[in-house]
């Protein structure tokens, strides 16, 4: 089964049980609302039920005086999407970037980590944004890791969304 299948599956589910617990709620007198909105909401629940299999050649929707194209709404979100990228790969310099990558490599080899400065700020900034960790098997805090070494990477690791963001930089450019 395709991933989109996949997808309109879990949706097919959802909307099926959101409507099982909405009959049930009408029919067991649960309903805490006025019973005409709840049955309104199960008539659009129907609907949306019904529509589902023709939604990839659905064009447009109107509902009154509104009217979306969604080949418009769809070149919109894409630029958005674009935009936000581009705003996330900005939100980090250069040398803050290669520093990640040869941290991801797990061998970023001799360092010289000064006070306040450079490489350790780096490290805060980074472990801020949640893209790297400290092995605290070595040290407890970025401060304690001493202000030159060998290897870095034996005190700092890089996490999931580290990678994630290395990814979509990686594709981005």
């Amino acid at each position: 089964m395709k991933f989109k299948q996949k997808q309109w599956s879990a949706v097919f589910v959802c909307i099926a049980c959101i409507e099982a617990a909405l009959l049930y709620k009408l029919i067991a007198g649960e309903a805490q609302t006025n019973q005409t909105e709840l049955i309104i909401a199960i008539c659009i629940v129907g609907v949306l039920f019904m529509l589902l299999p023709k939604l990839d050649s659905l064009s447009s929707v109107k509902l009154g005086s509104f009217k979306a194209e969604l080949k418009d709404l769809k070149k919109k979100t894409a630029d958005n999407e674009q935009t936000l990228s581009g705003f996330i790969i900005l939100s980090m310099g250069p040398d803050t970037y290669l520093n990640l990558k040869k941290l991801a490599d797990e061998d970023f080899g001799e360092y010289v980590k000064e006070p306040h400065m450079g490489l350790e700020t780096e490290l805060y900034y980074l472990r801020n944004l949640g893209y790297i960790f400290l092995n605290t098997e070595k040290a407890r805090s970025i401060y304690e890791i001493p202000e030159k070494g060998d290897q870095l990477s034996d005190y700092i690791k890089v996490t999931e969304e580290g990678r994630k963001y290395i990814e979509l930089r990686n594709n981005i450019r």
